[in-house]
């Protein structure tokens, strides 16, 4: 049987142990706005992640708003810095905001950090799964606040703003990544730091009371689209016959395991003013797709001198080419005879009119005598 004194030990070492378990968990009860702060990210949902892990995606990390303590209250609020603030697409902040609000103010964060140049405090750096972002490129640490988040790729070309944002629609601007076959969209997203749970779905950006954790993970959710590539077929004409058209038809067809992805009929033609070399680029053909081209016959005279044609596969690289070359021969008519010279039929008609005086005179002659 439990004395007492034995009953009031257990209930002090269940209350040292609370709190120790207070003290030493990764959450404390209560925000503070001194601890420094650590960002993971997932590009994306296991359907694309696979691809992703292929198209080298990079982060640019920009600072929209400082921490500010909110008294007697377990949360905080938000300072804008004076860049998100000035003239178009200010970027408000507010305790009522909904998802919707919060994804209309990231992108006004992002069309105002891309084209006034707000300079990132993270450029274009990789996060493998289990890394952390926890400091700015010049070595300082991440502090509470609000971040704009923009995901994008790596590719030498998309350095450039103007090339790897789309803004054409600034209240859903996009970033762009490629991978091998597929074009990735993401939306910008502004993720409140510390957070009420280790885990950031983008479409939820509000805080809220509970145990504040300060190393979050993010997981992103990017549109996929297929990646289209070109072909070039070049058509050359060794000789012409003046005076008619000439038109050349080719079948173009993409296949994917054996599946046709896309097919389609194109013309060039030719007459007395065109060049005598003819290039036309087909495009919206699936990269990772085995093309064929094949010509028709071609019209009469035209005889098929030169082709460079083999199956070529669509990569976002290189823009494969077909070439074909014909050469115009004169069909002669067969030999009938009638081509024969008048002069040849005057020979043979004086021959036999003096074969016949010859006869006749014979004739007479031997009659006399």
């Amino acid at each position: 049987m439990i004395n007492r004194k034995q009953k009031r030990f257990r209930i002090a070492t269940a209350v040292l142990m609370a709190l120790l378990f207070v003290l030493f968990s990764g959450t404390v009860l209560a925000v503070d706005l001194t601890i420094p702060v650590e960002l993971g990210i997932v590009p994306a949902g296991s359907e694309f992640l696979e691809d992703l892990n292929e198209a080298d995606i990079v982060y640019d990390l920009y600072k929209v708003a400082d921490a500010t303590e909110i008294s007697g209250q377990d949360t905080y609020g938000f300072a804008v810095r004076e860049f998100y603030t000035s003239e178009a697409y200010a970027v408000e902040i507010s305790p009522e905001m909904d998802a919707e609000s919060w994804r209309t103010q990231a992108a006004h964060a992002f069309v105002k950090a891309l084209t006034e140049n707000d300079t990132p405090l993270i450029w274009g750096q990789t996060s493998k799964a289990d890394e952390r972002f926890t400091t700015a490129d010049d070595g300082s640490q991440l502090l509470p606040g609000l971040y704009l988040l923009v995901a994008r790729g790596a590719d030498a070309a998309l350095q450039d703003p103007s090339v790897y944002a789309d803004t054409t629609d600034p209240e859903q601007p996009k970033s762009i990544a490629y991978s091998g076959n597929y074009i990735y969209t993401f939306a910008p997203v502004l993720i409140a730091l510390p957070y009420t749970s280790p885990e950031i779905n983008e479409e939820i950006h509000t805080t809220a009371d509970g145990e504040w954790n300060y190393s979050v993970t993010v997981h992103l959710k990017p549109e996929r689209t297929e990646r289209y590539g070109s072909i070039s077929i070049v058509k050359k004409l060794l000789t012409y016959k003046k005076g008619t058209a000439a038109d050349f038809v080719f079948t173009v067809r993409a296949e994917v395991y054996g599946s046709i992805v896309f097919e389609k009929e194109v013309t060039i033609s030719f007459d007395e003013n065109s060049e005598r070399i003819q290039e036309l680029v087909i495009d919206g053909i699936p990269i990772g797709a085995t093309v064929t081209v094949e010509e028709k016959t071609p019209q009469d005279g035209y005889v098929l001198v030169q082709s460079e044609n083999d199956p070529q596969v669509i990569t976002a690289e290189i823009i494969p080419e077909f070439l074909f070359a014909n050469d115009y021969e004169e069909v002669t008519p067969p030999d009938t005879g009638d081509h024969v010279h008048l002069w040849l039929y005057i020979l043979l008609a004086a021959v036999s009119g003096l074969g016949l005086l010859y006869m006749g005179g014979r004739y007479l002659f031997r009659k006399r005598s």
